[in-house]
């Protein structure tokens, strides 16, 4: 299964529901993630906790790939709920824009030097967006919560976005499981 992530807040502090500590948060008695998009577990996946400007990167996960037993587990007909538009979707399947990716298993995202929408590394609180484009405040977390968009670097006043997003593909992920048995 594929990590789940670490929740941004709340949570009852135990071992594996712990805000901001960077292991997985997931329920043992169910074996689903508490949240689908947080932090990157960056302890459980031995990884960096930050970006190169000092934020935590998004993570969102489908929890057809995250649950683990007693849930149902993923099998290579599971399919992935997140997608990855190429501009501000106008509904939950990127209405009216491009698919840069659909059905994608799991996203990463930092928010780049701007850091709008970020989660501070340092103080665990989320930078405003406010002066953000819509692109910059649809990838922290706005209107469609499992899509986010993807495209080329802009320094134009009102359509800045430097957010950099990465997406693992249901089929490289299934090539990995089939190949490894």
């Amino acid at each position: 299964h594929l990590p789940c992530p670490d929740r941004t807040s709340g949570g009852a502090g135990t071992t594996n529901d712990t805000a901001n500590d960077g292991i997985e948060d997931f329920n043992t008695g169910t074996g689903a993630c508490a949240v689908t998009d947080g932090n990157i577990p960056w302890a459980t996946l031995g990884v960096s906790a930050t970006d190169a400007w000092g934020n935590r990167f998004r993570y969102l996960v489908t929890a057809a790939f995250s649950n683990r037993s007693p849930a149902t587990t993923m099998t290579l007909a599971s399919a992935g709920t997140l997608k990855v538009c190429a501009s501000v979707p106008t509904s939950a399947t990127c209405g009216g824009t491009t698919y840069v990716a659909d059905n994608v298993p799991a996203v990463i995202l930092s928010h780049g030097k701007n850091g709008y929408g970020a989660m501070n590394g340092s103080s665990n609180t989320q930078i405003s967006t406010a002066g953000a484009s819509n692109h910059e405040i649809e990838n922290a977390g706005g209107n469609y919560p499992n899509s986010v968009v993807s495209k080329t670097r802009s320094d134009a006043t009102s359509q800045e976005f430097d957010d950099i997003v990465v997406w693992l593909s249901p089929n490289v992920l299934f090539n990995r499981l089939v190949a490894a048995n």
